[in-house]
């Protein structure tokens, strides 16, 4: 990992750490969609009606087939082979990636063996130590893997696509209703880049738990 990539996955992992703490699962989501309030104005973050899906998948088929017709885009595959020849060997990241994630697993299902076995706290605690090393030290990879394919095609379109319906589930409350927040996408992603990753966040944490 270059210098700059370690400061690239330092900033990204300050910045995701600082909002999962303050934005947590149990306490954002309420029947099935989230409320908060940004420079005085009330938002709601909806989960995807089917509708929305549809209009989603629309258009990240849209992006996608946009992007492959601009010779200047690039495939992940294709970025893998630049990356490659300069000495950074991506396919041997996501080996080590998975390699963390089936220590990860061994060590989650020895901690819940031990739990139902009434094991003493410090041998517990050592297990947590443990998982919590390799869960960072994974992602630290994961982060590393995504800033160098950040600008591939499959990339961009995954970033657009959770833009995207971010901008369909949100509304605002305005004169005691709620409507639309954005009269448009662009008008979006105009928007404050606070606000746009916080209306994100939580579209997406409300897409995996529908998974």
């Amino acid at each position: 990992m270059t210098e700059e990539n370690k400061k690239e996955v330092e900033a990204f992992k300050e910045k995701v750490n600082e909002f999962i703490e303050k934005e947590t699962v149990e306490n954002s989501v309420k029947d099935n969609k989230v409320e908060f309030i940004y420079n005085d104005i009330k938002y709601r973050v909806n989960r995807a009606t089917f509708e929305q899906k549809m209009d989603m998948t629309s258009k990240r088929i849209k992006k996608y087939t946009e992007l492959l017709k601009d010779s200047d885009q690039l495939l992940e595959r294709d970025l893998i082979e630049i990356y490659k020849k300069r000495g950074i060997d991506i396919k041997e990241i996501e080996k080590k990636i998975n390699i963390f994630e089936k220590e990860k697993t061994v060590l989650l299902i020895k901690l819940g063996e031990a739990l139902k076995e009434n094991k003493e706290e410090p041998y517990l605690e050592n297990l947590r130590e443990e998982v919590a090393k390799i869960y960072e030290r994974q992602q630290d990879l994961d982060i590393e893997k995504n800033i160098l394919l950040q600008n591939s095609i499959e990339m961009q379109v995954n970033v657009y696509t959770y833009t995207y319906l971010a901008y369909l589930v949100t509304e605002k409350f305005s004169e005691d209703n709620w409507i639309k927040a954005w009269n448009s996408y662009e008008d979006f992603i105009k928007e404050q880049e606070t606000l746009v990753n916080k209306v994100v966040w939580h579209s997406t944490l409300l897409t995996r738990i529908d998974e």
